[in-house]
C-alpha cells in the first residue's frame, strides 16, 4: 500500500471507513450478525471498487481503501458507489440496519504513507461527527476546503490491519 500512495504521478487518495454503530450491532443482534455485516461490506468492497484499488482491513469494523492515479471527485463517487451498494446490500442480506461513514485524503497532501492514513481518519472522524452515513474529505491542494478536520491518530492503533480476504474468511468478535 506504502508503494502505491509513494509511486502514483497523479495523486493516490486514501479512504478510512468504519461501519456506523458497529458495536451495538453486536451487542443487540449477536456476533453472528456482526460476522455477517463484515462478509457483506467486504464483498460490497469487492464489487464495487476499481481494477487498480487496493482495500483492506485496518481493525474492528475499520477498512482503508487506496486508490491510485484517482483524481478526488472520482475518488468521492467510489467511494459513494460504496455506500449506496452497501445500503442496498442489507436489505438483500436481510441484515439489521446499519450505515457506513467514510473519511478521504489525499497523498498530494501527504509525505508519508502514515501522514496519509491520519488525515483520512480525521476525516473519516469528521463524517461520524457530522451524523455519519456520509464522506468527509480532508481539505488539500486538490481537495476542496469542504470540511476542517482535527482529530490525533491514535498511536496504539495498527498500521495496517487483516486483508479484505480474510475478513471474508474469519467471524471476528468484538
Amino acid at each position: 500500500m506504502e508503494r502505491a500512495v509513494s509511486r502514483s504521478p497523479t495523486g493516490t487518495k486514501e479512504g478510512r471507513c468504519d461501519l456506523d454503530h458497529f458495536k451495538e450491532l453486536n451487542d443487540v443482534f449477536g456476533h453472528a450478525a456482526g460476522d455477517r455485516a463484515l462478509r457483506t461490506f467486504a464483498q460490497v468492497l469487492r464489487d464495487s471498487l476499481r481494477p487498480d484499488d487496493i482495500p483492506g482491513r485496518y481493525g474492528g469494523e475499520e477498512f482503508v481503501i487506496v486508490l491510485p492515479e484517482c483524481p478526488v471527485e472520482e475518488a468521492r463517487q467510489v467511494l459513494e458507489r460504496v455506500r449506496q451498494r452497501m445500503a442496498d446490500r442489507i436489505v438483500i442480506a436481510g441484515l439489521p440496519a446499519f450505515t457506513v461513514s467514510f473519511g478521504l485524503a489525499s497523498s498530494d497532501r501527504a509525505g508519508d504513507f502514515d501522514h496519509v492514513v491520519s488525515l483520512a481518519d480525521a476525516a473519516l472522524l469528521s463524517a461520524k461527527a457530522g451524523g455519519r452515513d456520509r464522506i468527509t474529505v480532508s481539505p488539500g491542494p486538490d481537495l476542496p476546503a469542504a470540511t476542517a478536520v482535527n482529530a490525533q491518530l491514535d498511536p496504539t492503533r495498527p498500521t495496517f490491519g487483516d486483508s479484505i480476504d480474510a475478513a471474508l474468511r474469519e467471524p471476528q468478535h468484538n
